[in-house]
């Protein structure tokens, strides 16, 4: 299973390798190429941040704000903002957390052209797949389904129609009952 990018890296992967793979997911993201300044205004965000400014979550929240409004979006990417176990006293003597991303931001920000370039098959993946998409999204078009069921003969594919793109944040439990489903065997 893999959302957005991690779902091109799932397809690539079962697509690659349909033996290692018996059931696969996807959430909100097609096989095409995607435009690059469909994230450009995120990465601007996050890299221009200088993290040792900040002394909590709730400031640097604030500071990325004025670049991205949807409360949402910056709350589900500070999941990938890590404190240092121990805080550090800051120069007036309070206790000071120093926070790092998780993620490989300059790795991932080096080779973003990478990332959205298609996929291009060279045969289908036959074993059963789900592709999950927000209802609310720009990531999976309909013509983007004629391409995954040519790709994917098996594949079913689910709307959550309250959604964006960040289907599991949106509506985490209908996005649970779903994957479920598929993995028991109910599709």
């Amino acid at each position: 299973m893999g959302h957005s990018l991690g779902g091109k890296t799932a397809m690539h992967f079962a697509l690659r390798h349909p033996e290692l793979v018996e059931k696969l997911i996807v959430v909100d993201i097609a096989l095409r190429a995607y435009s690059p300044s469909e994230h450009e205004k995120i990465f601007k965000a996050l890299l221009t941040l200088d993290l040792k400014k900040f002394q909590t979550r709730t400031q640097i929240e604030e500071a990325l704000a004025p670049e991205l409004p949807d409360l949402a979006l910056r709350r589900f990417l500070l999941k990938n903002l890590k404190s240092s176990p121990a805080p550090q006293q800051s120069g007036d003597g309070a206790p000071s957390a120093s926070f790092t991303w998780k993620m490989n931001l300059g790795g991932l920000f080096k080779n973003y052209q990478k990332i959205y370039d298609p996929i291009v098959p060279k045969a289908p993946f036959t074993n059963p797949a789900l592709f999950l998409r927000g209802g609310r999204s720009r990531y999976v078009s309909e013509a983007d389904i004629l391409e995954i069921k040519k790709m994917f003969p098996r594949a079913k594919i689910e709307t959550i129609a309250r959604a964006g793109h960040w289907v599991h944040a949106d509506a985490p439990e209908e996005f649970v009952a779903i994957i479920s489903s598929f993995l028991a065997g109910n599709h």
